[in-house]
């Protein structure tokens, strides 16, 4: 499309260019109009007397030598004109009707809205299908490494399903915006959310019943991914 514009417009520009020439060049010369009649004139040179018949001379002999044929060439100009105007008339034509299609084709359809769709069921079966390496990492290693280590499997488990954090968004907010929009308990989200900051951020021991209730939180939210999945 974009080659199809630039041909018409390397086009457009001679046309008006040669087309205001020949106007000028008819205006300054003088021609005939569009629709004149004969371009062939005969000019007559009035004899300043006429010869009589007893002087010896023939009179129609006379006048055909006083008649001067003379041609006028302005047709060549209203011809030419007249090409030059029916191929700009085409030239203009010709790109209002692109511009006006390529209107057309840039405006969106009646109730079209652009938006982003949340693949929920993409996200939702990658949960149930990494249900078991999510119970692993909390049950393997210390307390602590254990939560975070969960932690970072389910976010590696809801982006390996196509999701991407925004911007600015941390890890935390990236999990807890995806599991809201899985339409999960979000009590147990913030529940496994806190310990995972806790686990991440502080600096006091963390001890089995930190485990236990990750775990627990844990449970609660994939056997919900498992009912939503049972129920499609």
């Amino acid at each position: 499309m974009a080659e199809d514009a630039a041909r018409r417009g390397r086009w457009l520009a001679p046309a008006v260019v040669l087309g205001t020439l020949v106007v000028m060049w008819s205006a300054v010369s003088g021609g005939l109009p569009l629709l004149g009649g004969s371009h062939e004139r005969s000019a007559v040179s009035p004899p300043a007397q006429t010869p009589s018949a007893s002087a010896g001379v023939d009179p129609i002999a006379a006048a055909k030598d006083s008649v001067t044929q003379t041609h006028d060439l302005s047709l060549l100009g209203d011809v030419l004109a007249m090409l030059v105007l029916a191929l700009l008339t085409a030239a203009v034509l010709g790109a209002i009707g692109w511009r006006c299609r390529q209107r057309r084709r840039a405006d969106p359809a009646p109730g079209d809205v652009a938006f982003e769709v949340l693949p929920v069921e993409t996200v939702a079966s990658s949960l149930r299908e990494g249900s078991g390496r999510l119970r692993r990492a909390l049950r393997e290693g210390e307390p602590r490494n254990a939560i975070v280590g969960c932690w970072v499997r389910l976010e590696e488990t809801i982006s390996g399903a196509g999701l991407s954090p925004e911007a600015a968004e941390t890890s935390t907010e990236y999990v807890v915006r995806v599991l809201r929009a899985l339409d999960l308990d979000p009590r147990d989200i913030a529940s496994l959310a806190s310990l995972y900051r806790e686990a991440r951020f502080s600096t006091h021991p963390l001890d089995e019943t930190d485990r236990t209730s990750a775990v627990a939180a844990l449970d609660r939210l994939l056997a919900q991914v498992a009912a939503q999945g049972s129920a499609r």
